[in-house]
């Protein structure tokens, strides 16, 4: 009997999302850098970073969300 199935959303099952939180970044004057660091944090180490800890399961979507509010307040931009 099969009690869980995973699945590996973001850039699996889907594009990644990374070429278009950049874009967006670069859409709104900052550096597309600067954004995915922000929101994302260094994608080639398991970290204690906000969307690591999202990903696991270990916080809630509205407490990401706390990120994009920052980087509103930064850029003057709405995300």
């Amino acid at each position: 009997m099969i009690e869980v199935i995973l699945f590996d959303f973001n850039g699996v099952l889907t594009t990644s999302p990374f070429a278009h939180m950049a874009a967006l970044g670069t859409d709104a004057g900052v550096d597309g850098q600067v954004v995915l660091d922000l929101m994302l944090g260094p994608y080639d180490e398991d970290t204690d970073h906000a969307w690591h800890r999202f990903e696991r399961g270990e916080i809630t979507e509205s407490r990401y969300r706390i990120y994009a509010e920052i980087l509103a307040e930064l850029t003057h931009t709405r995300w």
